[in-house]
């Protein structure tokens, strides 16, 4: 009876886990099929003469237009707003665009936060992407933002049982571009190890 008692409780257990994996990755997949939807649509479909209307209108015009428009079209899902937000930042901040991907990381750290709490590990990566932008943007100031922000995520990562491994990847990253700015050989290896 024991050992039945037993094996019913693992199975419950069991099951209660594979459920809770189930519903995060379908809720996963909801939100990249929303991301997919918007970018196809609202931003790249912009950059189609024939639906936008303008021939001329490039790439980063079409995401500076489609920004606004995450927050009205996703105001009941934070969690999609936020991937949009942060997947414009990352593409502003691959062309160099710092000051408009700024507020759009920002942006994203705030509604990841907003959807999931102060310990957010998706707000803290978004905060660790801002940081290794902001070290490269080279411009007075924007070093000691980076050491900042890397020291405010640090401190949440902390009080974080077992972070995500992405998590401690954006930070090595952050920390290793800080350090490459900031001179650092020796930092910068140790973020980024040759194997």
């Amino acid at each position: 009876v024991l050992f039945r008692s037993v094996g019913l409780a693992v199975s419950l257990w069991l099951y209660g886990s594979a459920a809770r994996e189930r519903d995060r990755a379908n809720h996963e997949t909801a939100i990249a099929a929303a991301v997919s939807r918007f970018l196809g649509n609202d931003l790249i479909g912009r950059t189609d003469p024939f639906q936008s209307g303008r021939a001329e209108e490039t790439l980063s015009a079409a995401v500076k237009q489609a920004a606004p428009n995450i927050d009205r079209q996703f105001r009941d899902a934070p969690e999609v707003a936020a991937r949009l937000h942060q997947t414009i930042a990352r593409a502003l901040d691959n062309r160099s665009s710092y000051p408009d991907a700024r507020p759009e990381y920002q942006r994203a750290a705030e509604l990841f936060r907003k959807a999931g709490g102060e310990l957010s590990q998706d707000a803290i990566v978004a905060e660790l992407q801002r940081a290794a932008m902001e070290a490269r943007a080279y411009t007075t100031g924007t070093l000691p933002e980076a050491r900042a922000i890397v020291a405010a995520q640090e401190k949440l990562l902390a009080r974080i049982a077992r972070p995500r491994a992405d998590v401690a990847v954006w930070l090595a990253s952050a920390r290793g571009m800080i350090a490459l700015i900031g001179n650092d050989a020796k930092e910068a290896a140790a973020q980024f190890p040759s194997s």
